[in-house]
């Protein structure tokens, strides 16, 4: 989560430091804390999230899927796992990285050039306020009915998700990882307002929470638009891949 404060109270752990962003350029002043208030286990909790995360999703796959499911019985107890079959070419695919890139820019121009209500945000420790557009769920109908249209009229097979589902969890992976890497790195340009929560004394931990309050590119809010359409309303298109395979078989 990330969020601008402008005075908080020192913490017992690290006394806070000041910097003043854009004080040279004209533009309002803001300053920013850098404070050690911790969440989700601090540090370390942020490294094992870090790895723990994509090792579960793949865990989910290997545990429930073609090649079995997890089996446990209570009398006598066991635990038996399923057989893994699969090479390490299923788990890169490079027409699955078009597919997810398709995807997240095919909702990226959704939310660019469906009609939407501009609300004013709240205002930041500069003084301004950002406007956002509020047409996610027009984006869910288009969304929802291009995939269905396009199976139907078979432009393409919406059982492609379950047949390649290994390589679109390492793609979703790699692009996740690499945008994460895009916004903590940009979050050290001039003027860039930095998160209470992301601004501490731990890189791992601003890397894993956020630094910059509001990451842009123009008036384009990753934030505002990675935290729900494209996990969410992906959700969706993933029950109809698998909704699409259970016709096939």
């Amino acid at each position: 989560m990330f969020f601008v404060m402008v005075t908080t109270r020192p913490s017992r752990r690290s006394a806070p430091t000041t910097t003043t962003a854009n004080s040279t350029t004209g533009k309002n002043a803001a300053t920013t804390i850098t404070e050690d208030h911790f969440e989700f286990g601090g540090p370390i909790g942020a490294a094992f999230n870090i790895v723990a995360l994509p090792v579960l999703i793949y865990g989910l796959y290997f545990l429930c899927g073609p090649a079995g499911y997890l089996s446990i019985s209570l009398s006598p107890f066991q635990l038996q796992f399923p057989t893994i079959q699969v090479q390490w070419t299923d788990f890169i695919q490079f027409h699955a990285f078009a597919v997810y890139l398709g995807w997240f820019f095919f909702l990226a121009v959704l939310e660019r050039i469906l009609p939407a209500k501009t609300v004013q945000g709240t205002v930041l420790a500069t003084g301004k306020r950002l406007s956002y557009k509020l047409n996610g769920f027009s984006s869910f109908i288009v969304s929802v009915a291009f995939c269905i249209l396009g199976h139907y009229f078979k432009l393409f097979k919406l059982s492609y998700i379950y047949d390649h589902h290994l390589a679109l969890i390492t793609a979703s992976l790699v692009f996740c990882f690499f945008l994460s890497v895009y916004l903590y790195v940009t979050s050290f340009r001039t003027g860039a307002l930095l998160a209470r929560g992301g601004n501490t004394s731990s890189s791992v931990y601003n890397f894993f929470i956020g630094r910059e309050l509001n990451p842009r590119v123009g008036s384009f809010d990753l934030k505002y638009f990675c935290e729900l359409r494209p996990g969410l309303i992906g959700w969706i298109v993933i029950n109809l891949g698998m909704a699409a395979k259970q016709l096939e078989v």
